[in-house]
């Protein structure tokens, strides 16, 4: 344990040194995302992975030399070079949408610095960082402890909980794609006050994201061990993994519907509501791994049980407050009005609360 523990502080020192040029990708992202420049994300977010694998192999390993053999360091540095990389191609993909590669024109307007001034607007972008914030540091609570209960079954479960979770990253990254672009959509929704587009988004969104389940369980369920052998050449790790691949086989029908609703709430810029679900979906994870590790003795099954009940809380708890999305799509003067009744879509994807 004392060893995972240095090896774990010795990544952290070295991944740090990339945090300021991973938040400016996130930036980077969100503005592509918000001009529905998803190709461009797409090409920032290859040379993100492509490097940091190639850095990955170079910085961590021998390879007979000409490898740095820097261990669980050089992926710290890898990760950290990685992100200025893909910083900078990012910005280079925010040229290329503005002024195109031939630096003529291609995009109407002019960047407002003004706004930089403007108390209110700052104030209400804090407001919306703030709460966004919160509910990160409440995920990265959760996946702390979570790391941190994996690793008191031992280092061999702790490598198939990590192997697993890269499953479940797939699954993530997989659901973004529909998620982001339900973020844009459902953005340009809310600013153009249109209910009837918004529900017709979410529809399509949520018809996609069932599909993406289906195709990853079924890819987990029929080439998850293979997949496994892929990654790891140690036997004890990979039999310590295929134990508990169902878990992540019957995962992606819980976690994508958190993933997109985060979409949805996001485009509509509510955050407070995002927060509000993540406080109750870490509670409950709290209790739930007291109850089904520390209670109950269910070892590593009790606590990814815990973490699909996390998802499932965070869906959940968001879908109970799906009426703010359409709230902040309908004009005022008609939110308690007929133009609700006047989409049939919306008693089947947003079926308003009974009062």
């Amino acid at each position: 344990r004392e060893g995972t523990r240095a090896a774990a502080s010795a990544y952290v020192a070295a991944r740090v040194l990339g945090a300021p040029f991973a938040l400016a990708n996130y930036a980077v992202q969100g503005w592509l995302n918000g001009m529905q420049r998803a190709s461009n994300v797409l090409v920032q977010n290859l040379i993100l992975n492509a490097s940091n694998a190639i850095l990955c192999v170079y910085l961590a390993l021998d390879l007979g030399g000409f490898g740095f053999a820097l261990g669980v360091v050089g992926i710290g540095y890898a990760a950290a070079l990685a992100n200025f990389i893909a910083m900078v191609a990012g910005l280079a993909n925010i040229a290329s949408c503005v002024y195109g590669w031939n630096g003529q024109r291609r995009m109407a307007g002019h960047w407002q610095w003004d706004v930089l001034y403007d108390a209110s607007r700052l104030g209400d972008f804090f407001s919306l960082g703030s709460t966004i914030t919160i509910r990160s540091l409440l995920l990265t609570l959760m996946q702390t402890y979570f790391t941190g209960m994996a690793a008191g079954f031992g280092s061999t479960t702790l490598a198939a909980d990590q192997l697993l979770l890269q499953f479940q990253s797939l699954v993530s990254s997989g659901t973004d794609g529909f998620a982001n672009a339900a973020e844009a959509l459902v953005g340009e929704s809310v600013g153009q006050k249109d209910v009837a587009r918004l529900v017709a988004v979410v529809k399509r969104s949520l018809v996609w994201a069932a599909a993406v389940a289906i195709c990853f369980s079924a890819t987990w369920a029929l080439g998850g061990p293979a997949i496994l052998a892929l990654m790891t050449d140690q036997l004890a790790v990979r039999r310590e993994s295929d134990a508990y691949l169902f878990w992540v086989v019957v995962g992606p029908f819980v976690s994508v519907w958190s993933y997109l609703f985060d979409g949805f709430f996001v485009g509509a810029t509510l955050a407070r509501e995002m927060m509000i679900s993540m406080i109750f979906a870490t509670a409950t994870f709290v209790v739930s791994v007291y109850t089904f590790v520390k209670v109950l003795g269910l070892g590593n099954n009790g606590l990814w049980l815990s973490f699909y009940l996390w998802m499932a809380t965070r869906a959940v708890a968001l879908a109970i407050q799906k009426r703010r999305v359409v709230d902040a799509a309908t004009p005022k003067v008609l939110q308690n009005g007929p133009l609700l009744t006047t989409v049939p879509m919306y008693e089947r994807v947003f079926a308003s609360e009974q009062s």
